[in-house]
């Protein structure tokens, strides 16, 4: 009989320290345990959406980084128009230069007897200074590749 109250005992005592012990732990845990959980599992689903949107955003605003911002108009369109064209053999490119005091645009030939185009920023045909059957282009700016200054690689076809 003492055996079986001795146990009685150290069961209630049990079930009170487990009770109380428990009850401790839920006044210990803030009560609002459960929502900052699901609050930070939703600020971690927005953060990641943001990155994703960023990434998205940068993707499409840079299908046109390789057209300079700042080339005129018409150079623009003769860039898209190489762009939609077969890729050329060696890769197409503009070149921009100063000649004779003013800004140029220099589209190297691309094959064969193509001869090489230089336009001003209004896109009118100053010359073809090279390629053609000789080599040496129209003649009309036999001094092109000479006198050229501040040379920059204006677009280059990365096509593959």
């Amino acid at each position: 009989m003492k055996n079986l109250t001795f146990c009685k005992l150290t069961n209630e005592i049990n079930q009170s320290y487990f009770k109380n012990y428990s009850s401790l732990l839920i006044e210990s845990t803030p009560k609002n345990t459960t929502f900052e959980l699901n609050q930070l599992h939703l600020m971690s689903k927005l953060a990641l959406s943001s990155v994703l949107i960023t990434i998205s955003l940068i993707a499409l605003t840079s299908c046109n980084k390789d057209i300079p911002k700042d080339a005129p108009d018409c150079i623009k369109s003769k860039i898209k128009k190489i762009k939609k064209a077969d890729i050329r053999n060696p890769p197409g490119c503009v070149w921009e230069y100063t000649f004779q005091g003013k800004k140029v645009y220099y589209i190297p030939p691309y094959c064969c007897d193509i001869m090489g185009e230089l336009f001003d920023e209004d896109c009118n045909l100053l010359c073809h200074p090279d390629g053609g059957i000789t080599g040496s282009g129209d003649g009309i700016c036999p001094d092109f590749f000479t006198t050229r200054t501040d040379e920059v690689l204006l677009w280059n076809d990365d096509r593959k």
